[in-house]
């Protein structure tokens, strides 16, 4: 299992700290995901930080917490801001569109136009596999359940769904799955890489100890 730690408002900066003060928890193989929504300049200090280190990082359109917010995303604006810092990140979602699986596939294909091999398009529950199985040749492939952590048995069902249906496939890409905040469901599906979304682990000293049962 792979584990990215993704920043919030304001650019997490208390909590960073927490990571760096702590031995046990910095020294974990944890990526670092940060929010064009939420972008604060001390990111591209935590993103050179974790790229000198050799951890993973991620750039998340923030599309979720956009549509939470009232905030538009401009795709073209989100382009540039990605090929601008290119060099921090070695996957960057492709802007997807919360209730709209065209307007993400469409989204992804202006990613890929943009000239962006590392773009990783997104899967949402309730969209048709139809969506997914244009998916299978990417090398990522994100899974999206913002917003349903309310109805955890119909969410586990749909990923335990969703495997299955990828494991039919002659190809398997990789997976990340966005907004999953328990340690079991990740451990459900080995070999899969998970956001640990800010609200989940960011809570001073007590982050630390949840990010080490994750790790």
């Amino acid at each position: 299992m792979h584990l990215f730690l993704a920043g919030g408002q304001g650019g997490w900066s208390e909590v960073w700290r927490d990571v760096m003060d702590d031995p046990e928890l910095r020294d974990l193989p944890f990526g670092v995901m940060v929010s064009y929504v939420y972008w604060h300049p001390k990111d591209q200090d935590r993103m050179e930080w974790a790229r000198e280190n050799g951890r993973p990082t991620f750039l998340d359109s923030g599309a979720f917490s956009a549509l939470t917010l009232g905030v538009e995303i401009d795709v073209a604006e989100y382009i540039r801001f990605a090929k601008e810092r290119a060099h921090l990140f070695d996957h960057v979602a492709s802007l997807d569109v919360i209730f709209d699986a065209q307007g993400s596939a469409d989204n992804h294909q202006r990613m890929l136009d943009a000239g962006f091999t590392n773009a990783v398009p997104c899967f949402h529950t309730a969209e048709p596999f139809e969506y997914l199985d244009a998916m299978q040749h990417e090398e990522m492939i994100g899974l999206g359940v913002g917003g349903a952590h309310s109805r955890k048995r119909p969410v586990l069902d749909w990923l335990s769904r969703t495997f299955h249906h990828m494991e039919q496939w002659d190809r398997q890409p990789k997976v990340h799955g966005y907004a999953i905040t328990s340690p079991d469901w990740m451990w459900r599906f080995p070999g899969t890489r998970w956001t640990a979304p800010a609200g989940s682990w960011q809570r001073g000293s007590a982050a630390c100890s949840g990010a080490k049962e994750w790790g």
